[in-house]
């Protein structure tokens, strides 16, 4: 009934929020040149984020080159190596002190999920606060 309105309409603003951001990024890439500028060296030697130009009215979308990875540092791409060799580690630990393989493997997984809990929470504040984004609006 009546519950169904608020989430069509949440729906479809969602859907036209994401036709406009599709736009914005269209357009930059069409120009990239004038809108994908480099980091200011003083943004870049104290690892500021980026000025908000989201006041001033009539503002172009700026983006600036991530020369650094700041990105994906953030998630666990390019580190499945080490993240590998961590849970050997934790497991050949565990399983040396306990002498239980199944046990080992319980905590050695429990392990690996407090890993992700906490990537995970600390990699979306660092996200929301540098994109200056709340971090409710993050997906």
């Amino acid at each position: 009934g009546g519950s169904d309105i608020p989430q069509e309409r949440t729906m479809a603003a969602a859907e036209e929020i994401g036709d406009i951001f599709k736009q914005l990024i269209n357009f930059t890439e069409a120009n990239a040149a004038s809108y994908v500028l480099e980091r200011p060296f003083t943004d870049r030697l104290l690892n500021m984020p980026p000025e908000s130009v989201a006041m001033v009215q009539g503002a172009s979308p700026v983006f600036y080159h991530d020369f650094r990875n700041a990105f994906s540092r953030v998630i666990f791409y390019g580190i499945e190596y080490q993240l590998i060799i961590f849970d050997l580690l934790v497991f050949t630990a565990l399983d040396a002190e306990l002498g239980s393989f199944a046990i080992a493997a319980f905590i050695t997984w429990l392990v690996g999920q407090l890993v992700d809990y906490v990537r995970g929470s600390f990699g979306e504040a660092n996200i929301s606060r540098k994109s200056l984004i709340d971090g409710r609006f993050l997906i």
